[in-house]
């Protein structure tokens, strides 16, 4: 039977594997190496498998362990009830269950274009948060440094931060701004001036009558979104 130290040090060895590989990958990349680039991406599949493999035994293993100490006590205070004895409680460790191993995510895709500032739609929707790429930012870039393991990676908070920016993280590969150069961050109603400004295509007279009639913008948001609108590449002045 493989035993948790066992588990343990398969996950260990292959996130190692899991590790060398990201820089084999890096340079065969820069290199423009398909053949070994496609090699060293089954390599890292096959690491990332066998990690989630072990993890699953792992946590079952542990968690198995629990439920039979759990059991022998239940068994042991049957049996001193029998005798007409005063059970007296035994010391139970419960290991809680261990959370699966996460490798860092490197397939990325860039941001949605609603972050974009020239890209926004008057027909998007704001969120509670929104952040916009502001003009200048190679996101391009940013999206090819994290591919290629330069990022520094904040497990809790699933954010890259490359170049200073930070990108959070979605299921899917798909990335959005946080912050940082060039990320302006905004709230919803911020977000709601914004998009009233580029409905109305620079003609901020108009736009601000519009935002009157919107419950929640007040003259603090107006300014801010006028602020990041005057960076807007088709209405700058």
């Amino acid at each position: 039977m493989t035993s948790i130290e066992d588990y343990v040090a398969t996950i260990d060895n292959a996130l190692k594997a899991v590790e060398a590989t990201r820089f084999s990958l890096a340079a065969a990349r820069r290199t423009g190496d398909s053949t070994s680039e496609t090699l060293h991406g089954i390599t890292a599949f096959g690491a990332v498998k066998t990690i989630d493999t072990a993890n699953s035994r792992l946590a079952d293993a542990v968690n198995g362990l629990a439920l039979v100490a759990a059991a022998a006590a239940e068994a042991r205070s049957i049996a001193i009830s029998a005798q007409g004895l005063t059970a007296v409680p035994p010391t139970v460790t419960v290991v809680p269950p261990i959370r699966a191993a996460t490798a860092v995510p490197r397939d990325v895709r860039r941001p949605h274009r609603r972050h974009t500032l020239a890209k926004i739609q008057p027909k998007d929707a704001p969120k509670r948060h929104n952040t916009v790429i502001l003009p200048g930012v190679d996101v391009d870039s940013d999206m090819a440094r994290i591919r290629d393991g330069e990022s520094e990676w904040d497990a809790q908070s699933r954010t890259h931060t490359v170049n200073g920016r930070r990108y959070g993280t979605k299921d899917g590969g798909r990335t959005f701004p946080v912050d940082g150069p060039g990320l302006q961050p905004m709230s919803r109603p911020e977000y709601k001036a914004l998009l009233i400004m580029i409905r109305h295509r620079g003609d901020l007279a108009e736009a601000e009558r519009r935002a009157d009639f919107e419950p929640g913008i007040t003259g603090s948001d107006w300014d801010a979104a006028l602020r990041v609108f005057r960076r807007h590449p088709d209405f700058r002045r």
